[in-house]
């Protein structure tokens, strides 16, 4: 399905209906009594004939055709799908309606606000809610989704997807991705009973329309796992330490993103999973990584098969002169190790060190040593220039500008000495280097 360029919205028309006079006067939410009245409706066993939603999905900038959607579910179960100027209806049953209603309530429907202000520079969608005589529609921003209105949001538009699938408008072989519905539970685990709490083990929650693979890569592995239809759970682990990291930096790490194993025409689809909330902002949560290296030098770690692992490399203690990188291990074999996480990597036996990244004129890098079993061995470490034949060098340019007292070569001179003498002083400067390494995935003797 080929990308669509738009530089504003089309705007679908829509009913919106604000206050009702027949709603009772001490509630001046006409949203929040209609959910009311439809979980009242819920609670009884019948949502009656007279009650329907609306979906419309304003996606922004750049997106696919089936983006823009829009379709309307009403309880006698017919269900009105819009394609641009196409209108198709089909049927689904009555128990399907209900289901549809149920998932919503338990997401904080009635709490979504009823009049969010505009934001020009944000896809967003609406929701129209019809019962009887009564309407009420909300429009909200998705930059201003949290988690639950997020799941809705999912829900809501991957319903969509398959409700065009059924009237014909969409590819049957298109997939429809499961909706990640956030983290539902989570155990603390000390590992070492020393009252710090080394690692979180995190249950998220997934609804799917069709089983099948789906790509999920969250905090630093990418994996295909079997999400079954319906509700499902699936388990993960994050170190602690990381929570007291840049979490700004480590935003790729954090989110949790799915797609298909074929690739969504939309791209992956990506979710904040919470950790900015004050709950993870704990005492109580490891302060110091695994690895500490300090000072110029190489040194070793190993990683295993499956394994993933965080690398900060620090120089000077300013935050702001920090570089993150992780990798997680997907592939050893007797030659080479096969890395992907910010940026992949291949590295084999013999080859030359992967360079991670300059500071200066210093350099940090990561090269392959040894390999065994489901395990490799990697030196990681720091190249930095030699400082007698730098001073050396300073000596030269320093010599030759005195020799040179104008011209472009006085210039060029000066210029070279400028750059020999800000590597020197980072030089003087290298026992602040550091490198951490924490391990993202425990080894299985860490959990409990």
């Amino acid at each position: 399905m080929k990308k669509i360029f738009f530089r504003a919205f089309f705007l679908l028309v829509l009913e919106l209906l604000f206050v009702n006079p027949t709603f009772p006067a001490k509630e001046n939410n006409p949203w929040k009594l209609l959910i009311q009245q439809m979980q009242e409706r819920l609670d009884s066993g019948s949502l009656g004939q007279d009650l329907r939603i609306t979906f419309n999905n304003f996606p922004y900038e750049v997106f696919t055709e089936e983006e823009l959607m829009s379709y309307t579910v009403r309880a006698d179960g017919k269900v009105v799908v819009q394609k641009d100027d196409e209108v198709r209806v089909l049927r689904i049953s009555p128990a399907e309606f209900i289901w549809i209603f149920k998932f919503l309530t338990k997401y904080n429907l009635e709490e979504l606000p009823s009049n969010e202000p505009v934001l020009n520079d944000s896809a967003s969608f609406s929701i129209i809610l019809r019962a009887g005589n009564f309407k009420k529609g909300i429009r909200l921003y998705k930059r201003n989704n949290i988690k639950d209105r997020e799941v809705i949001w999912q829900y809501l538009f991957r319903l969509g997807q398959t409700f065009f699938e059924g009237a014909g408008l969409r590819d049957k072989n298109d997939p429809v991705l499961a909706v990640c519905k956030g983290i539902v539970k989570e155990e603390e685990i000390d590992t070492d009973s020393d009252g710090t709490i080394d690692w979180l083990r995190l249950w998220v929650g997934f609804y799917s329309f069709k089983s099948g693979d789906t790509v999920i890569d969250f905090l630093g592995r990418r994996q295909n796992i079997f999400i079954s239809q319906g509700n499902s759970e699936k388990e993960f682990f994050i170190n602690t330490y990381l929570l007291k990291l840049d979490r700004f930096k480590l935003r790729d790490l954090l989110d949790l993103k799915i797609d298909s194993i074929e690739g969504d025409p939309a791209g992956p689809y990506k979710m904040d999973m919470g950790f900015d909330s004050p709950r993870y902002d704990r005492d109580n949560y490891r302060t110091r990584p695994n690895c500490v290296l300090k000072n110029k030098g190489k040194w070793e770690f190993n990683i295993n098969l499956n394994q993933a692992v965080i690398i900060e490399i620090k120089k000077g203690k300013s935050a702001d002169r920090q570089d993150l990188w992780w990798f997680h291990a997907v592939e050893i074999s007797p030659k080479k190790l096969k890395l992907e996480g910010r940026e992949d990597l291949l590295l084999r036996l013999n080859d030359e060190a992967a360079v991670l990244g300059f500071s200066g004129c210093m350099s940090s890098f990561l090269r392959l040593c040894d390999l065994s079993l489901g395990s490799a061995l990697l030196e990681i470490g720091w190249r930095l220039p030699d400082r007698d034949l730098l001073q050396k060098r300073i000596g030269l340019f320093k010599e030759l500008i005195a020799r040179d007292s104008q011209g472009q070569t006085r210039h060029d001179y000066q210029a070279s000495l400028k750059v020999l003498q800000d590597c020197d002083r980072e030089l003087e400067a290298s026992l602040e280097l550091e490198i951490d390494i924490t391990y993202c995935i425990p080894p299985a003797m860490d959990v409990k």
